[in-house]
């Protein structure tokens, strides 16, 4: 909870009045802002479950998470939930933390059009590169 209160003060800071909301930015397509084709083939699409409680990540291509399985669907269970900020664990998650535990994440929505995700086993305030909204 308080790596999670940090990173809504720390977006706040940065010029943002008002919380934005994961549940209505996050369902479309979105792509690492790094990459050449950004936003083209190796785009991503976010969705909700129809109950809401998980996040669907399907890729147009496998995606490797542990280094050894390979899939086009990832599926996120919803842990908790903040203003600009979801916790969440991949369901069938193998990997774990230092400490034995599993991997848990935080999709940071650093505004309407880029998140950045945060392990909860990483130092407050680090993120992966940002990805950005294709649509």
């Amino acid at each position: 909870m308080k790596v999670i209160s940090i990173f809504i003060i720390a977006i706040m800071l940065q010029g943002f009045t008002q919380p934005l909301s994961v549940r209505h930015h996050l369902p479309g397509k979105w792509d690492w802002q790094t990459l050449e084709d950004s936003c083209g083939s190796t785009a991503q699409t976010y969705s909700f479950s129809k109950d809401g409680q998980r996040i669907i990540l399907t890729a147009p291509s496998p995606l490797t998470l542990d280094g050894t399985s390979e899939l086009n669907q990832v599926v996120y269970e919803i842990i908790d939930e903040r203003p600009s900020v979801m916790r969440m664990k991949v369901i069938g998650e193998t990997r774990t933390t230092e400490n034995g535990a599993p991997v848990v994440w935080d999709l940071i929505l650093k505004d309407k059009n880029t998140f950045c995700w945060h392990r909860t086993d990483w130092p407050a305030g680090t993120c992966t590169q940002d990805l950005n909204k294709c649509e």
